[in-house]
């Protein structure tokens, strides 16, 4: 069962709950008397007093004294049940917080565990071309029988460590994390339909997520984590290299889908930066795919400008709708011709109603669908901005004509951040691999676990000495 389907159930017998035999007890008059005996908390004793006043209210606005005692009881009862429901509703609503929240992180941890395990799986295809069992990540289907029940079978799929590689161990490590999981979500699927629900079963279901995110982790570091970063990682062109930009609304009269950027360091190298594309300055960028769908005519060329949203992965703003958000960059940063910027010929093209494709505006326009980028930005010859601003972003474009909103493009689409990693002349970490975590050479892809640990061991020895 999906995390979030697990979650969804939780979240279902939370709105599901049954009050009625509550609510029948709190319309009964004699509740009245239980409260003024039960509730001597000083805040329980104001919403009496409230409650109160407000039946008080109620009655001197009655001309007939006569029915001056039922009205009482009848307000009293109604205030109650208003304060009672009123309660409720905001303990249902703190609740249905945190499980949205879960839900969320839930959904980000799925991702980020899956880029990693086919990124394992890729890296490990690479290496051994020949290997033909290439569903070794996919999640193990548990009603095949008892074949991933069986200890002999998994017993064959641990060789010894002293035999063992790093990408066997990666592997491995997949078939018990899924089984983990697995298990643990049936636990607390099974515990969600025969308990009651509360804000302490949450956290408590919080808990074990976190427990089981860090034993997993734990032991994912010993093999594929060290993989990936002793290895180094593999820039593939088209694949590792590249970020999507697309529309983030329907209803405006310009919608861009589906543009594809591949990123190229200044000798047209595919640039990457930890397994995610890489924008360098100088550098290039090459566009592919994509459709925009332009809903009536415009005049574009003069009159149609872009408005940049800045954000890094920190929270810190840069640019807001056009406009400056930090001392040191000009507002001229922030907005700029829209025109300019893709070309004139491109604009006149993009004026006409219809779906057109990047690809043919790029070849009636008579462009390239490549793009040099200028060189890195520098004051004084002293100040770059890879000085403080290399990092992840994500960026808006708002693209104004006339001053009126016709699109806003999300760059990426497709992930949270696009990472902008300026580098100089001497960086040899642009271009095809951007090593992390490594002191000069390469390790090979075929090393044992024994050995990798002992290298390591002589590393972290070096290390020490030097310290």
């Amino acid at each position: 069962m999906s995390t979030v389907r697990a979650l969804r159930q939780v979240q279902n017998i939370c709105k599901a709950s049954d009050n009625v035999e509550e609510l029948k007890h709190l319309t009964k008059k004699s509740y009245k008397k239980e409260l003024v005996e039960n509730y001597n908390d000083v805040e329980d004793i104001k919403v009496q007093n409230n409650a109160e006043n407000k039946c008080q209210e109620i009655i001197e606005k009655k001309i007939d004294t006569g029915v001056q005692v039922e009205l009482v009881d009848e307000c009293w009862t109604v205030m109650w049940i208003e304060d009672w429901i009123e309660v409720e509703k905001m303990e249902t609503d703190f609740l249905q917080e945190k499980l949205d929240a879960l839900n969320a992180e839930i959904s980000e941890e799925e991702s980020d565990i899956s880029d990693l395990l086919e990124y394992i799986y890729s890296t490990d295809a690479n290496v051994n071309e020949s290997d033909e069992d290439n569903n070794v990540f996919e999640i193990p289907d548990t009603n095949k029988g008892d074949d991933l029940k069986d200890e002999n079978d998994v017993a064959e799929r641990r060789a010894d460590e002293s035999t063992q590689t790093v990408a066997d161990e990666c592997k491995v490590f997949s078939f018990h994390f899924w089984k983990a999981v697995e298990s643990a979500f049936d636990y607390w699927n099974e515990r969600s339909l025969t308990e009651e629900v509360t804000v302490e079963s949450v956290d408590n279901f919080q808990t074990f997520r976190m427990h089981l995110k860090i034993a997993s982790l734990l032991q994912l570091s010993v093999s594929c984590l060290i993989f990936a970063t002793v290895f180094g990682y593999e820039c593939i062109n088209g694949t590792t290299n590249r970020f999507v930009v697309a529309s983030d609304s329907k209803k405006l009269p310009v919608m861009l889908s589906n543009l594809v950027v591949t990123v190229f360091d200044k000798t047209m190298k595919p640039s990457c930066a930890y397994d995610k594309a890489n924008v360098i300055f100088p550098g290039f960028f090459q566009y592919s795919k994509g459709t925009i769908h332009i809903k009536k005519p415009y005049k574009l060329v003069g009159r149609t400008f872009v408005k940049l949203t800045v954000v890094s992965e920190s929270g810190v703003e840069y640019c807001v709708n056009g406009e400056s958000a930090q001392w040191y960059i000009p507002d001229a940063l922030c907005v700029y011709d829209f025109c300019e910027a893709v070309g004139e010929n491109i604009c006149k093209l993009m004026g006409k109603p219809g779906v057109h494709t990047i690809e043919d505006l790029v070849e009636k326009a008579g462009y390239s669908r490549r793009i040099k980028l200028p060189d890195e930005p520098c004051f004084l010859n002293a100040l770059c901005a890879h000085d403080f601003l290399s990092g992840r972003y994500r960026l808006k474009l708002a693209i104004e004509y006339k001053g009126k909103l016709i699109s806003r493009w999300n760059v990426p689409s497709n992930t949270k951040y696009v990472q902008f990693y300026v580098s100089d002349d001497e960086n040899e970490n642009s271009g095809a691999n951007n090593k992390r975590g490594t002191i000069k050479g390469r390790f090979s892809n075929n090393q044992t676990l024994s050995e990798l640990w002992s290298k390591k061991q002589q590393m972290e020895n070096l290390i020490e000495d030097e310290i």
